[in-house]
């Protein structure tokens, strides 16, 4: 009987105390706000913001209306050759609309007129170039090109050059890898369409659990010891 009813005080001393200090409540919502921040679909003009850790569950929808599960492996270089040949097919395709830098070709950025890099292709939120004068490699980030000239003065303003890659079509320098069961799957940036994360989120449960914790440990080291239990008509008999 003693031990219900020093239960039963401990339970409403919490209720008590969770009104003032809350670090449920606060854990729960932390939680909550976490799992809601999370992105759930991605496709190629997004994904470079993702950071997605390596056994990531995901699914995968391609242009030719497969889908493919798997866990994120990495991202994998395209080999110089097969980028020149994916990257040209796809340059020449939009010809009509948009004329895109060749490969190799010297281009200018920005309001430099001087054509000082040589373009190597672009990637997940970023472009690659080589730096004529040290002979060094670096990767620009695409918003902060306002427009790209080719050696032959053809330019490109940043924002039809964004909305290109927003399409999703346009070669990138990288591969999607992805596990399924025992094998490895390399997907084409330009097959991606769309992929969707299966795992599910936790941290609310997380959150929940971390405040409780702290709510209990100070109820049960802090509170209790300090209520003098002597004067509690028998109950701490």
């Amino acid at each position: 009987m003693k031990s219900i009813k020093l239960i039963f005080m401990i339970l409403i001393i919490s209720i008590s105390f969770f009104q003032f200090n809350g670090c449920t409540v606060v854990g729960l919502f932390t939680g909550l706000y976490s799992d809601a921040s999370q992105v759930d679909e991605f496709n190629q003009a997004t994904f470079e913001i993702h950071n997605f850790d390596p056994g990531t569950s995901m699914d995968v929808f391609l242009t030719n209306g497969d889908t493919i599960s798997g866990e994120f492996l990495r991202l994998d270089s395209v080999s110089a050759d097969e980028y020149a040949a994916r990257y040209e097919n796809y340059r020449q395709s939009v010809l009509s609309e948009v004329t895109l830098p060749q490969l190799y070709d010297s281009i200018a950025i920005n309001q430099n007129n001087i054509h000082d890099k040589i373009f190597l292709g672009f990637d997940y939120g970023y472009m690659k170039v080589k730096m004529k004068k040290y002979n060094t490699y670096a990767k620009i980030n695409l918003k902060n090109i306002n427009h790209i000239c080719d050696s032959e003065n053809n330019c490109i303003e940043s924002e039809k050059l964004r909305k290109i890659i927003a399409k999703g079509d346009i070669p990138l320098l990288s591969d999607l890898v992805l596990q399924r069961e025992n094998t490895e799957v390399k997907i084409p940036t330009e097959d991606l369409v769309q992929g969707k994360l299966t795992d599910k989120h936790y941290g609310w449960l997380y959150g929940l659990s971390a405040g409780i914790v702290v709510d209990a440990f100070i109820v049960i080291f802090v509170l209790i010891p300090s209520i003098d239990l002597s004067g509690m008509g028998g109950w701490g008999q």
